[in-house]
């Protein structure tokens, strides 16, 4: 299983660097913390935007297994330095098993499926990769929370100042966790 996922998450990352390119990010791809104690799969970096850490997971239907221990890495990644200094976000991208991206489309079985994984994502601070809107989503519901990878130009000091908020907000809400998102 391990094999197969290595090569969809190949896919996955291959089609990542381009659309991220040609929003004008740069990205590097397993790229190990200072300490060589974390790795990422995709970096991506925009002048306007920061650094930003995404973990890609396949999962395999509708199992939470994958989804947790892309989590629980990104909970131990999160404080980790990459070339002498944090990064500014990080974002999940959960790809199920028949290369379906969540939020591409889907029954509502599986938007149920997918709400649930963005919700808990965004509840501990992450970002959520959203193939269907092209965004790293903070926070979907009330005031949405967003980053379009194709225009990161487009968004505001005041977002970002929001998006730091509730990253330092939900930073700081996790056991033996403070600081904030910067």
């Amino acid at each position: 299983m391990e094999d197969i996922d290595s090569h969809i998450e190949e896919d996955v990352t291959a089609g990542l660097i381009e659309h991220f390119e040609a929003g004008g990010w740069t990205t590097a791809t397993e790229r190990f913390s200072d300490d060589g104690s974390g790795r990422i799969d995709l970096l991506v970096e925009h002048p306007a935007i920061g650094r930003i850490g995404i973990e890609i997971k396949t999962l395999h239907g509708y199992s939470g297994r994958s989804y947790a221990d892309g989590i629980a890495q990104l909970l131990r990644y999160r404080e980790l330095e990459f070339d002498g200094e944090p990064l500014d976000y990080w974002a999940f991208d959960p790809v199920v098993e028949n290369r379906r991206r969540l939020g591409s489309h889907g029954g509502p079985d599986f938007k149920q499926f997918q709400d649930l994984m963005q919700a808990m994502a965004n509840r501990l601070g992450f970002g959520y990769l959203n193939h269907f809107s092209e965004e790293l989503v903070f926070r979907a519901s009330h005031s949405r929370l967003a980053i379009p990878v194709a225009d990161p130009e487009t968004v505001s000091a005041e977002m970002l100042t929001s998006i730091d908020g509730l990253v330092t907000k939900r930073n700081e809400e996790l056991p033996g966790k403070q600081g904030d998102a910067r």
